[in-house]
């Protein structure tokens, strides 16, 4: 990104929107012009495709304001929205990055998070820009000589996730000038490596257990074994969620997230702006304030429809700490909506979205808890947990 942004305020990256903060921040720390695509969501089943239509059409409109579009970044499979691309879509905006001379930053970092639900007519497979790219060099190879692809992966994502072992690489595909290369060496070169532990890291994942080697069988095992806990996990989160008044929750594609849609009341709304805070956000610290439980607020990715709520939230509590998790989530959703069935005969008390005046001593909680926030560099609030006891 570094050597696409050379002119400031003009040259631009393409980013999805609802994008993951990295790509956006990058760009305005190397101050790119303002260049994203929105991806395209379903308000009735809450599955998000990207569409060469509204590439197209961001790509024209950042033209005409006299950005230059360099490059064209896409995550498969998505984080936030968590949707993984089929073939036709993939091999489609290969062949559009090709015709707009635009260098295609492939995020592939879940590749190995796809689910598949049995019995559903939709079959989810990750498909690689890279292998679409093999097969355009036979049916176009005109077309396929102006690619310019980077793949990138990572061990602290997938079903890996160590986070604490930073590892990855960036690999270039394509019709790449030696020059250019040299000049992507060079920056890498005087930035710090990763160590050891995360090199050797990268090696596992890059090359497996083999089936002739002794360890194949327990690789592959484990593999299988986190990867059905995953489903299993995001299966029951993502059926509870969908359940509750006013949310639509997609069953989870790939990657390791859920980004529901959520209706709030118009007094909620109304509350979050007195507030001086998005609508989603007052959900999620209004959550965290009630049950301990942290979400992202949709907000925080972008959202292509301003009047659209959203929060993005894991499914990485541990199987036995599930149940309580979803029992917190309805409970605080059905009080805030003032609906029956919440717990206790919570329900005739006052609502957790309730506007200032409404609840006592919310503010001054929420007050702290941004300041911690503020405190830990802004790291709580990216996972779902449960509060310490």
């Amino acid at each position: 990104m570094q050597c696409m942004l050379g002119t400031p305020g003009v040259d631009a990256i393409l980013a999805p929107s609802p994008v993951y903060p990295l790509y956006s921040a990058l760009s305005t720390l190397a101050d790119g012009a303002a260049a994203l695509y929105p991806l395209s969501e379903d308000p009735a089943t809450g599955e998000w495709t990207v569409s060469v239509e509204l590439l197209q059409r961001s790509l024209d409109e950042a033209r005409s304001r006299g950005a230059r579009p360099r490059g064209l970044v896409i995550i498969n499979p998505g984080n936030p929205t968590g949707q993984c691309m089929s073939l036709r879509e993939v091999t489609e905006i290969l062949a559009f990055a090709a015709r707009e001379g635009l260098v295609l930053m492939a995020d592939e970092v879940y590749q190995d998070n796809v689910y598949n639900t049995p019995g559903t007519a939709k079959l989810n497979q990750f498909h690689s820009f890279r292998r679409a790219l093999g097969a355009l060099r036979a049916s176009d190879p005109a077309l396929a000589a102006r690619v310019q692809l980077v793949s990138m992966h990572s061990t602290s994502k997938g079903f890996c996730g160590e986070c604490g072992l930073r590892g990855g690489f960036a690999a270039l595909d394509g019709a790449w000038e030696p020059v250019v290369k040299a000049q992507l060496v060079k920056l890498a070169s005087i930035s710090l490596c990763s160590n050891v532990v995360g090199q050797l890291a990268m090696g596992c994942l890059v090359h497996p257990p083999a089936p002739a080697d002794a360890s194949h069988s327990t690789f592959v095992r484990e593999r299988d074994g986190i990867l059905a806990s995953l489903k299993v996990r995001a299966d029951l989160l993502a059926a509870a969620l969908d359940a509750l008044p006013g949310v639509t929750c997609a069953p989870v594609e790939g990657a390791l997230y859920l980004f529901p849609r959520i209706a709030l009341p118009a007094k909620a709304i109304a509350a979050a702006a007195e507030a001086g805070v998005a609508a989603d956000e007052f959900y999620a610290l209004r959550l965290l304030d009630a049950t301990g439980l942290v979400v992202v607020p949709g907000s925080g990715f972008g959202q292509p429809d301003p009047d659209a709520f959203h929060v993005r939230t894991t499914f990485l509590p541990p199987a036995d700490k599930l149940e309580a998790v979803i029992a917190a989530i309805e409970e605080f959703h059905r009080r805030s909506a003032g609906l029956p069935g919440a717990a206790n005969g919570s329900e005739n008390r006052a609502s957790p979205l309730a506007p200032r005046g409404e609840r006592s001593c919310v503010w001054l909680r929420h007050e702290a808890t941004a300041a911690h926030r503020s405190a830990l560099g802004l790291r709580l609030p990216w996972h779902v947990t449960l509060r310490a006891p």
